[in-house]
């Protein structure tokens, strides 16, 4: 595409390079084109660089395949400079002051004790790096081509979008991470990346809409969310660069799209690919690791959900700079992504037995050796009789609660793929009977874990998908009506609409139902 056109009145003009990319019109009216303020994005133009054909190729092409052609070798050292900032910044997208700051990373004291096991740079394949040599440091850095190169402040509808994110949602996400990334940076990266500015702003606003009934919400967050295309197509496109905020956003974006009615999991193949051609990204430590175990939670929601395996690979968790720790921390990610394996291996078919196996002796473990932090620090069981339909188990804090929520939803998946080994009819009715008990049991549980821990709000989250999927094993209507003033309060809560939910459980529990 040529970079110079006509602009009005037969002056030359030069295309910014925004609306290059993204293939939009550009006016040449003023310093800064509509488009490029209307997204909040820096406007850039310079005259095209190009590599012309040679005249010279043509007389060579038009030769016989028979002639011989006498060329002379030359062994030259020739070196290559880019020799202003302008020309670096067109080839890379950064400015030559960062070039110099990504050369000396620096950690705060906090984040470099999470970089334990950070990759060697010929870990990284080069579609993670602008030039083909970006340093670990520089993508634990994030710095993508097409932020601004200073700080823009937040609006006012902004900032308050941003501090409901920081203080609400991102406790979703930061559940099982001990430096709470996306609570301190990526509000901070925000100010100075437009992609990450507009995926928080949308997520924020519909929560706000849904939470509080803020009137205007949908529109904001839908206007947010399409700026937030409008860059996010660009940087997943171009082939060569895929920065940790690129992943960040997309993981908010699948977050946003899952409050839907109906969820259509557009986000879902986005970041399952970038995190399958780049699964480094869970070993880096900061913010690159938090968005990858974002991404991993995500495909178990679905996994869960559609009875289906896990899109993401999960081998290079067991390398993170969280599991290689031992703390509580690293015990519960080992949780979560023992989990994923089981899901991973419950619905490959056909079914390998041994791989079964391997992970309930996993699991079992991991419950056997748990330290004393992960027992209720209260309890108290259910008792119909008190019309207390789930036990209250407080813990002592919210990752312990996953932790332990997680267990029992993977012994929920081993259970369902136990079948009867009774050899007589009547005997492997029983057999199955018992074994839905027991499920009801694990399930009231996870239910139990996320009523009783009103911080750890992610396990509402998992509570409502294990409901979702195995509310039918509910027969007593006092069990039933405590699923549906689960999901009423949750939705009232956090925003997350449960109506479609609750419908098909009615109908399902009304067609299970002997009443005619």
């Amino acid at each position: 595409m040529e970079n110079e056109v006509k602009a009005a009145g037969g002056r030359a003009a030069v295309v910014c390079e925004a609306c290059r990319i993204r293939h939009r019109k550009c006016d040449f009216e003023d310093r800064i084109c509509k488009q490029c303020l209307d997204n909040g994005i820096d406007c850039i133009r310079q005259p095209g660089v190009k590599f012309r054909y040679d005249p010279r190729q043509r007389l060579l092409a038009a030769e016989s395949p028979g002639t011989q052609q006498r060329l002379t070798r030359n062994h030259p050292s020739v070196e290559f400079f880019d020799e202003t900032p302008g020309l670096l910044y067109f080839y890379t997208g950064y400015d030559a002051q960062q070039i110099v700051t990504s050369q000396t990373p620096q950690y705060d004291e906090a984040s470099s004790t999470h970089l334990v096991g950070l990759p060697t740079p010929d870990a990284f394949p080069p579609y993670l790096s602008p030039a083909g040599d970006q340093t670990s440091s520089e993508l634990a850095a994030g710095y993508s081509p097409g932020q601004w190169t200073s700080a823009h402040p937040f609006s006012e509808s902004e900032a308050r979008l941003v501090r409901n994110f920081a203080e609400n949602m991102a406790l979703w996400t930061d559940i099982t991470d001990p430096v709470r990334s996306f609570e301190f940076e990526v509000p901070r990266r925000a100010l100075t990346e437009p992609l990450l500015r507009h995926a928080i702003c949308a997520f924020s606003a519909r929560h706000l809409h849904r939470a509080e009934g803020r009137t205007g919400g949908e529109e904001e967050a839908l206007d947010h969310q399409n700026k937030c295309l409008e860059l996010l197509i660009p940087a997943m496109s171009g082939g060569q660069f895929i920065s940790v905020s690129t992943l960040t956003a997309v993981a908010v974006m699948r977050q946003n799209e899952e409050m839907d009615e109906h969820d259509h999991r557009f986000h879902l193949e986005g970041a399952s690919r970038i995190f399958n051609m780049a699964p480094q990204f869970a070993t880096v430590g900061g913010l690159g690791e938090a968005a990858a175990w974002l991404c991993l939670r995500e495909d178990i929601y679905v996994s869960l959900t559609t009875q289906s395996p896990m899109n993401i690979r999960t081998d290079s968790f067991y390398r993170s700079a969280t599991i290689l720790q031992d703390s509580d921390f690293s015990r519960t990610q080992r949780m979560v992504v023992g989990l994923a394996v089981l899901l991973k291996r419950a619905f490959t078919s056909p079914l390998d037995q041994a791989d079964i196996l391997a992970s309930e002796t996993e699991i079992t473990e991991w419950h056997r050796s748990k330290p004393a932090s992960f027992e209720a620090i209260y309890y108290r069981p259910r008792s119909l009789k008190d019309n207390r339909c789930y036990p209250e188990i407080w813990m002592l804090s919210p990752h312990h609660a996953v932790g332990l929520q997680y267990f029992h939803i993977a012994q929920i998946v081993l259970l369902t793929l136990k079948g009867g080994t009774a050899g007589k009819p009547y005997e492997h009715l029983a057999d199955s009977r018992i074994r839905e008990r027991e499920i009801r049991q694990h399930l009231s549980t996870v239910v139990g874990i996320a009523i009783s821990n009103p911080r750890a709000e992610n396990t509402w989250f998992t509570a409502r998908h294990c409901l979702s999927v195995w509310s039918g094993c509910l027969h007593r209507a006092k069990d039933r009506q405590a699923a549906l003033t689960f999901l009423a309060d949750m939705e009232a809560r956090t925003g997350w609409r449960t109506k479609a939910l609750v419908e098909g459980m009615q109908r399902s529990w009304a067609e299970d139902s002997d009443d005619e």
